[in-house]
């Protein structure tokens, strides 16, 4: 009986070692697990923050073109304004002295018809 009770008690010693290993075999498996997913957590955090910065740098890059090409709009419409005003300004003083011309014309006119008048009286 004594050598069942030490075989029994040798199994379950055998048995009691291999779920300590097993246990010890998953608690490092946990531990690297654990760390993997901590070192992809990182991975991807400093991948996030690369994009970010891309983006922002991107971003920046679009605003100092279009604020650079807003500019030239500007400048150009400011010059196109400035030649049409110019432009008006120079028919105004044209249609100013053909008013002016057609007046003295008119004027003429009636002074000639006047005195055709008086010749033919």
């Amino acid at each position: 009986m004594i050598k069942n009770d030490n075989t029994v008690f040798d199994k379950n010693r055998s048995v009691c070692e291999s779920m300590e290993c097993e246990r010890d075999k998953l608690k490092s498996d946990v531990l690297e697990a654990h760390q993997r997913s901590s070192l992809l957590a990182q991975e991807v955090d400093e991948q996030n923050s690369r994009l970010e910065k891309n983006s922002q740098m991107l971003i920046q890059k679009l605003e100092s073109k279009y604020s650079e090409q807003i500019h030239e709009l500007q400048q150009k419409f400011l010059f196109e304004k400035e030649s049409l005003q110019q432009a008006l300004m120079l028919a105004e003083a044209q249609l100013s002295t053909l008013q002016e011309n057609d007046a003295k014309l008119k004027s003429q006119i009636l002074k000639l018809n006047n005195v055709s008048n008086q010749i033919i009286k």
